[in-house]
């Protein structure tokens, strides 16, 4: 059996760190074969000591990287850094939302050996097989796998998605230091605790314009009682206080959301649930709310994205602004926090237009807002809108890069104007929204400072 070292890189959001779920769910799969699994998160830790270290103590046959779009300067520096460790004799594998999205750019590193595309769980152990042996077979009969052939890169047809979600392992929670990702700035600003990660349904039916559905658009949800037993068997195992719920949509159906909640009140879980950007705010009704409240909600991102009719109708979202705006108000009647995304500078938007999200933000009841420079991102709907308007884009102008691009109608001067406008327009009533509120419970304030600090400069 293969000795796997499991990889997350960093090159994100400078102020968010989630324990990788991906990553760990992975390792769970690797052993459950039989293989022998580390894991070590080199945004926790400095990657030029920690790989050397880790590839002479553990000796891998294959080095797994987890990785995000806005990652692969991170992913070429590990993957060098494995391969001079272990003398060009691990192999290195790369997956996650990167090579889904860009599988030719992922393999253009030299230190990556293959690309695993889309939902990893039955493709991985096939790569290990294939990748323990001294000599490694032909991927050819791999699916989802991308790999060099010449001068050319070839792309296997992908499994079909994982339907039996209750089917497979737990994360490998034991793998993880907890205390370092509790003192870790969080996504969504929110307070230090012991927490973990959990992903209770893969799929999204909505086609919004911007996204990249890495996950695909069926919905796929586990049974209330697996999602139970997990939380159940992470608290009684490991303490955690908290759980983020990093669904697409958990709410999408009603019924099974109301079960999970039921559950969690049955077996006596006493956590906090937080929403980070899972939810669909106008399909959410009173009972729900009081149900999700009752079971550990106390934290929701809404996602708006824009206050002009114009686009909400572009975007292809069907959101319900109306019916979103009623379950903040509820939101704040039950003791939870919110936050408000919001999106600026859509291809050609006016200023008018970016005024009337910055007046939506402002009139609403939301506690927190964090208005957002628009990145395209490769292959999606609105990629293809940027390059047929004649946008000139590059791949790594995406979502997930720091580098932003103004796209709107104005130019960059006033596009910034703009934008350190809807902060201080939006925060004036901080007072109200934060302290009165009780929100700033629920929060890191230093963090929200940098993160405030940090969005004065859009443009970078």
């Amino acid at each position: 059996m293969a000795n796997v070292l499991m990889l997350k890189v960093g090159g994100g959001p400078p102020f968010q760190i989630t324990p990788p779920l991906g990553a760990l769910t992975l390792a769970a799969v690797a052993r459950a074969h039989g293989h022998d699994c580390r894991f070590a998160d080199l945004r926790l830790t400095r990657p030029e000591k920690a790989v050397p270290r880790l590839v002479e103590e553990f000796s891998p046959h294959v080095v797994g990287i987890s990785a995000m779009y806005s990652e692969a300067g991170a992913v070429e520096r590990a993957a060098a850094l494995v391969k001079k460790a272990s003398g060009g004799k691990a192999r290195v594998v790369v997956g996650g939302p990167y090579p889904t999205t860009a599988p030719e750019r992922s393999l253009s590193h030299p230190g990556v050996d293959l690309a695993v595309v889309g939902e990893a769980e039955r493709t991985f152990p096939l790569v290990l097989d294939l990748l323990e042996n001294p000599s490694p077979g032909n991927p050819d009969d791999i699916p989802g796998v991308a790999f060099r052939h010449g001068n050319d890169v070839r792309l296997n047809p992908g499994p079909k998605p994982l339907e039996d979600l209750d089917s497979l392992p737990y994360p490998a929670w034991d793998l993880a230091d907890f205390q370092r990702y509790r003192r870790a700035p969080r996504v969504a600003m929110l307070r230090p605790r012991r927490y973990a990660v959990i992903m209770t349904s893969r799929g999204c039916p909505y086609k919004c314009i911007f996204c990249h559905k890495t996950m695909g658009t069926r919905f796929r949800p586990m049974s209330p009682a697996r999602v139970a037993d997990e939380m159940e068997h992470v608290v009684g195992r490991f303490g955690v206080e908290e759980f983020e719920v990093w669904d697409d949509v958990f709410n999408l159906d009603e019924q099974r959301a109301a079960a999970v909640c039921d559950l969690i009140l049955e077996r006596g879980l006493k956590v906090k649930l937080a929403f980070p950007a899972n939810l669909r705010a106008d399909r959410m009704t009173v009972p729900l709310m009081e149900k999700m409240r009752a079971a550990g909600l106390y934290f929701m991102g809404v996602s708006f994205e824009t206050g002009s009719p114009r686009w909400q109708k572009k975007i292809d979202k069907h959101f319900d602004v109306d019916r979103a705006w009623e379950t903040v108000e509820t939101a704040g009647k039950l003791g939870i926090t919110t936050l408000g995304f919001f999106i600026l500078g859509f291809p050609g938007e006016t200023a008018e237009e970016m005024e009337q999200t910055i007046d939506l933000a402002c009139r609403s009841s939301l506690n927190f807002a964090t208005f957002y420079t628009l990145r395209p991102f490769p292959k999606t709907p609105l990629w293809r809108m940027c390059q047929q308007a004649g946008y000139r884009l590059r791949p790594e102008q995406s979502m997930y890069v720091s580098t932003a691009h103004n796209l709107s109608a104005v130019e960059d001067r006033r596009y910034a104007r703009i934008v350190r406008s809807a902060y201080r327009r939006f925060y004036a009533a901080a007072p109200r929204r934060i302290f009165l509120s009780g929100a700033f419970r629920d929060v890191c304030l230093s963090t929200a400072l940098k993160e405030f600090l940090l969005r004065q400069t859009p443009l970078r």
